[in-house]
């Protein structure tokens, strides 16, 4: 059972290791054990993978991809997680299902990519946005990973991705920096 009781501002800490559960401390507390325990397997990152496009043989290889980042929504009913090989995926905040992947444009065309996807949740909730290798950015539903629209605007692969929670705009970034209003 996944009990998420936060009764403060607690920072919360999750260790990825795709052979073992995921455990959620109390920032802080470590010495009581997590409060929590999700499992993400491969399988189901591969899963999502092959339904977004991958190449049975490229969704297993990039079913490993070590993670680079993670990132919990506003709301904290979603974790946004960053890999290597330009991969996203977004996961239940609480239980840990896959729920969507997210694979950069060079990847889906075939093009591999050893660096990590740049990805992020907008402020409020509904759309995760993520850097292309093709200079591109692409911004999806939060709720069915459904692509909702794509920015151009850069020379080179977006590495960096931003949204302002006060103001309605984001920023990318390869060579230059681009701040678009949403």
């Amino acid at each position: 059972m996944i009990h998420h009781d936060f009764s403060s501002n607690d920072a919360q800490y999750v260790r990825h290791n795709s052979l073992l559960p995921h455990h959620l401390h109390f920032s802080g507390n470590y010495t009581v054990g997590p409060f929590s325990e999700m499992t993400v397997t491969r399988q189901d990152i591969e899963s999502k993978l092959r339904l977004g496009g991958s190449t049975p043989e490229r969704a297993y290889a990039l079913s490993k991809a070590e993670w680079t980042s993670m990132q919990f929504n506003q709301s904290g009913t979603q974790i946004l997680v960053g890999a290597y090989g330009g991969i996203a995926f977004s996961l239940d905040g609480y239980e840990g299902t896959v729920l969507h992947s997210f694979q950069t444009e060079a990847g889906l065309v075939g093009a591999s990519t050893s660096l990590p996807m740049a990805a992020c949740f907008t402020s409020d909730d509904q759309s995760i946005i993520c850097g292309n290798d093709d200079g591109t950015v692409s911004c999806y539903q939060a709720d069915s990973g459904l692509l909702a629209r794509k920015l151009r605007g850069h020379v080179d692969r977006v590495g960096a991705v931003a949204v302002s929670p006060a103001y309605k705009q984001m920023a990318s970034a390869c060579t230059s920096t681009v701040v678009w209003t949403c």
